[in-house]
């Protein structure tokens, strides 16, 4: 009897040494604070890329008022828009306690329902859980994005060209369903499109733009 009291007496010590950890002030929503803009949109991973089949949500913030010449850096969220982080970048940003960044928000993949009898998969385990580079190998691949803010997308259509809003503009056709893009040559101003196993070259007016570099807040109006 002594042990299963011991026991009892400890769980309920554990449950109330539990240490609290209430939002600050940066982390609520303050008066007269200008807010960043939040982008949404979805992607659904194309057959032969990693995690093929899954639709995962994203959210891109944008900050307000920084230099769009300079370089800014950026933050990834792997389980959507977590931690008031939009709420916090607003407050610090305000105080210029940080230098303007992007947040870049991304759910985990959910693997839709195959008929209306079954149920939706949500990938998230596999995906976070599993010892392998599989994750990691993930994100970098199929999108590559110019100085225009404009974002080049490999999907079954092609290469979809959507503006900062997430609108697809329109699509560059390819022989065969895309498995990747990015931008090459000296200039980055040639495209390379990965398709089964070739790859095929195709000369734009854009410039492409390496990792570090932000491109303009405002979008440009779309041509649909």
């Amino acid at each position: 009897m002594r042990p299963i009291l011991a026991l009892v007496l400890f769980s309920q010590v554990a449950l109330t040494a539990e240490p609290e950890f209430p939002l600050t002030e940066d982390s609520k929503p303050q008066p007269n604070v200008p807010k960043g803009t939040m982008l949404k949109g979805s992607y659904m991973a194309k057959d032969g890329s990693v995690f093929p089949g899954t639709e995962r949500e994203y959210q891109i913030y944008l900050p307000l008022g920084f230099d769009k010449s300079k370089p800014a850096p950026f933050m990834v969220f792997q389980d959507g828009v977590i931690y008031q982080a939009p709420v916090v970048f607003d407050n610090l940003l305000a105080k210029q306690d940080i230098p303007p960044l992007v947040g870049i928000f991304i759910k985990p993949g959910v693997v839709p329902a195959a008929n209306d009898k079954a149920l939706p998969r949500f990938n998230r385990s596999y995906e976070y859980d599993s010892i392998t580079p599989t994750y990691s190998q993930f994100i970098p691949q199929g999108l590559c994005v110019d100085t225009n803010g404009w974002l080049y997308v490999a999907t079954s259509l092609g290469i979809q060209v959507c503006d900062q809003a997430g609108r697809v503009n329109f699509i560059i056709p390819t022989p065969k369903q895309p498995l990747d893009v990015c931008f090459g040559s000296k200039d980055l101003g040639d495209l390379f499109i990965a398709c089964g196993d070739a790859i095929y070259k195709r000369s734009t007016k854009a410039q492409g733009i390496v990792s570090g570099q932000m491109a303009p807040i405002k979008p440009p109006p779309p041509k649909l």
